[in-house]
């Protein structure tokens, strides 16, 4: 089961793939996290998912992964709370920066408009001269 955001025509909505289907709501991602927070828990059997994502407003949009990789992805969580980062947390990368491999990763933070969404673009300001790849993975932690 995938779930993400998506921002077309009918505005920005969760939508969800399950066994090859595109399930769209009615709603943003972020309260349906805590909406599947709580099936996990609950619900855990996979069998009762699509009744459950029915009674909080799913519908078909679809099939097939071709759909699901042809919509518009968008930044999954509109306002974050926090963002906590980790960094110097693989071997690689703190021989790259220079630095010793930490025994505990650092933990920082991030104002939450440093988060784009999967295809958005990546401004730089004016003044920069370099810029460096960087592949970060987010994840949410959900109240059940």
């Amino acid at each position: 089961m995938r779930w993400a955001q998506i921002k077309d025509q009918k505005g920005t909505r969760a939508v969800c793939l399950h066994e090859q289907t595109v399930y769209e709501f009615p709603a943003k991602l972020g309260p349906l996290l805590q909406f599947y927070g709580r099936y996990r828990l609950n619900f855990g059997d996979p069998k009762n998912a699509l009744a459950i994502m029915r009674e909080n407003g799913a519908t078909t949009l679809g099939h097939g992964m071709q759909l699901w990789e042809s919509l518009n992805f968008v930044q999954p969580i509109d306002r974050p709370g926090k963002v906590i980062c980790a960094g110097l947390n693989y071997r690689d990368h703190a021989a790259e920066m220079g630095f010793e491999l930490p025994e505990y990763p650092a933990i920082f933070a991030k104002y939450a408009n440093a988060l784009i969404g999967p295809r958005d673009e990546i401004r730089m300001p004016a003044q920069s001269t370099k810029s460096t790849g960087k592949l970060s993975l987010g994840w949410w932690w959900v109240r059940a």
